[in-house]
Parts: structure tokens; C-alpha cells; sequence
């Protein structure tokens, strides 16, 4: 049987990148912190100010505040307490507010689109100061990338039991195997079983320019989403995977290979299955020649005990199925006691 292997960001955390949206907002907050140390004599105005976060002051900040890196939010606010003279004020943006205190990528792109919807529904005009605060996200996270991601991937190391995953199912000369890579990172070059020309980078790449990479919602399945569409008003759809996907050949490379195949397997390596990807999704899964899914879960330990998160991702599988298919998915997911675990 043909393989498509989805590539999600669980797999980057496998290979020990810190690419973790809390290791991206942490950054963040250490790269507002060190501008404000850098502004630090610059008398009245603003400390800092982007689209996400604007912090102004009344007084000036001591000498020498304190430079190691900021661990949370609230500790950015203490040390501007701490080292101010006088008041300082941060002004949060609506999208920055939301995601404080969020745990993965999808809550970003979850939290934008609920806030589109909102923008929507009341009609407020405040979807371009939106869009612009998602873009400002993108700027700062291909900053990251590249600067504090890309540099730590050592291509001399892989991992033995992602390896077996690829390798385990022994292909016939007429069967093929497909990559489709939702991150931004070349980690699959870890892996000589896996040909360059197998590779499909969805969402753009490190190595090219931030506009490049594709990061908004892609739940036009959502309820909501016929009237957004129903304004007539280009800066809703901004943000909006489909439109991204049309900007390449990438989406229809893969559909159209996918289609060739009289079947394939599915398997999820590290994909959470969020709601910010489900019409691709929902395509591939509810596919006539898709005839099974291996959902290749993650064990992790507290304490002296086991969990894995493959009932997260059973619950998350479902809502990628349409009602008339959810059959379809009870038959052609593989059990959990058949299936190969990431780690």
C-alpha cells in the first residue's frame, strides 16, 4: 500500500527543537525585554511598541535592570515595575491577550479566528488591526526560526524509532511513499529513507521570505465561515489557509498524487490534528482510496506512570470527518494496540 506520512510540529519537539509555542512567545517577551534595556535612557515615549504589544512610560527605568530571560508574562510585568520610575503602561493587543497562557500552535490560529468571527458578528471594522497582529506573529516567528531554531538541527543524529516507522512497511517497486511536512523546518533531512523530491513543505519554509510561510485558519468547514464569506470583504479572508495554498503548486502536487494512488495509509507523526488545518485534513481522511490511519501517539511519563496522548488524538481524528463518514473513520483506524508509538 502507498504511505502518506503527516509531518506536525510533535515531531520537531521529538528531535529536541524547541519550537514549542511557548518557546516562541518566551523568546518574544525576552526580545521586548531586551529592547527595553537597550531603550532604557531614552527620555519619555514609548519603551516598546509593535502591533502585539505597546509599552509607554511616564518616568525612566533604572540603571542595570535585570537581564536574564524573562520565564513568563507576568514576570515582564514585575520587572517593569521593579525597575521603573514612574508608571509604565502595556497596552495589550486583542489576538497577544488570547494567547497568553496557551499551549500549542493551533490555539493561535484557533484564537485569530474566533476573534475574526466576533469581528464579524458585530460588525466593529477591527479585522485590519487583526490581520495586522497575526502578521506581526509571522514576522517575529520566522525571526525565531531562523535565528534560534534552524542553527541547533544537527543532521548527523536521528531518531531510531521515527526511522523503523518510515522503514517498516516494506514498499513494492509500484508502491510510494509521500511526505506532506506542516512545519517550517527541514528536520525529515534527518532521514537518508526519506527522498527530498517525496517532500511536501505545505506551509512554506525557514529559508524563504516570512510572507512566504502559511499561517492563519483553514476551517472553512466552521459554521460561521458562508457568511464571512458573504461580506464581500477581501481583508476577512486574509488569513485564510485556502487562498495561501493557491500560491504554489504544493496543495494541488499533493491532491493530485494522492488521486493516483488505487490506495494509501495514512500515518500522523506529531500532528495534533487542531481545528487549523481541518478542510486539508478532512480532504486526505474522507479521500475514496485513504483506507487507513495510524495515529502514531506520544508516551510521556509523571511521576513513576505512563500516558500517551493517542485518545487526544482518536477525539481530535473525529472531528476531521464529515457525519456521513464517521464510520468510515471507526473502520479504518488502526487500534491503539496495533499501533507504533513515536518514542
Amino acid at each position: 500500500m502507498n504511505q502518506l506520512f503527516i509531518i506536525g510540529n510533535g515531531f520537531d519537539l521529538a528531535h529536541g527543537l524547541k519550537t514549542s509555542y511557548r518557546d516562541f512567545i518566551l523568546w518574544y517577551l525576552d526580545q521586548v525585554w531586551k529592547k527595553i534595556i537597550q531603550d532604557q535612557e531614552i527620555e519619555g515615549g514609548f519603551l516598546f511598541k509593535d502591533n502585539l504589544l505597546t509599552i509607554k512610560k511616564s518616568g525612566i527605568l533604572v540603571s542595570f535592570p535585570d537581564q536574564t530571560k524573562i520565564c513568563d508574562w507576568q514576570d515582564l510585568l514585575k520587572r517593569l515595575d521593579l525597575y521603573s520610575i514612574g508608571k509604565v503602561n502595556p497596552v495589550i493587543s486583542d489576538l497577544m491577550n488570547c494567547i497568553l497562557g496557551k499551549n500549542g500552535w493551533a490555539d493561535i490560529e484557533k484564537e485569530y479566528f474566533i476573534l475574526m468571527k466576533a469581528t464579524h458578528i458585530n460588525n466593529d471594522d477591527k479585522i485590519k488591526q487583526l490581520n495586522d497582529q497575526l502578521d506581526c506573529i509571522k514576522k517575529h516567528l520566522h525571526e525565531y526560526l531562523k535565528t534560534s531554531v534552524y542553527p541547533e538541527i544537527d543532521y548527523s543524529k536521528g531518531k531510531p524509532q521515527i526511522e523503523s516507522i518510515f522503514t517498516k512497511e516494506i514498499l513494492s517497486p509500484n508502491e510510494n511513499a509521500l511526505y506532506l511536512n506542516f512545519n517550517y523546518t527541514n528536520t525529515l533531512k534527518l532521514y537518508d529513507c526519506v527522498p527530498e523530491n517525496s517532500i511536501i513543505n505545505i506551509h512554506g519554509k525557514i529559508r524563504s521570505e516570512y510572507d512566504n510561510l502559511v499561517f492563519g485558519y483553514g476551517d472553512e468547514m466552521d459554521e460561521s465561515y458562508k457568511g464571512i464569506e458573504n461580506r464581500d470583504e477581501n481583508e476577512y479572508l486574509t488569513n485564510i489557509k485556502t487562498f495561501a495554498y493557491l500560491e504554489n503548486r504544493n496543495y494541488r502536487n499533493l491532491i493530485n498524487t494522492i488521486s493516483t494512488y488505487q490506495e494509501f495509509k495514512v500515518h500522523l507523526l506529531g500532528h495534533s490534528l487542531g481545528l487549523s488545518d481541518r478542510l486539508l485534513l478532512n480532504t486526505i481522511f474522507e479521500h475514496k482510496n485513504c483506507k487507513e490511519i495510524e495515529l502514531h501517539y506520544y508516551k510521556y511519563w509523571e511521576g513513576e506512570t505512563q500516558f500517551n496522548n493517542f485518545n487526544t488524538l482518536v477525539k481530535n481524528l473525529s472531528i476531521h470527518f464529515n457525519a456521513g463518514y464517521k464510520s468510515k473513520m471507526r473502520l479504518i483506524t488502526v487500534p491503539f494496540s496495533e499501533t507504533v508509538s513515536m518514542n
